[in-house]
């Protein structure tokens, strides 16, 4: 469950979820919610936190998490 989401002004996606512990899942983006790309492999920690931080990919407007 995505509890936080933001982008900063340096384009920065800012993202904070909950889950399984030690659980892997995919971020994946979209510019049309029909297509879907990978954006990375995230792991959520032995709490079932998961914090990340990265660029925002050229045309993504949506993000959504996936497991695998």
């Amino acid at each position: 469950t995505i509890t936080s989401f933001s982008v900063s002004g340096d384009n920065q996606v800012h993202l904070a979820a909950s889950g399984p512990a030690n659980r892997y899942v995919f971020l994946e983006f979209s510019p049309d919610l029909r297509s879907w790309g990978l954006a990375g492999t995230l792991q959520f920690n032995s709490s079932g936190r998961l914090d990340w931080s990265g660029p925002v990919n050229a045309g993504a407007a949506f993000f959504r998490l996936r497991q695998p």
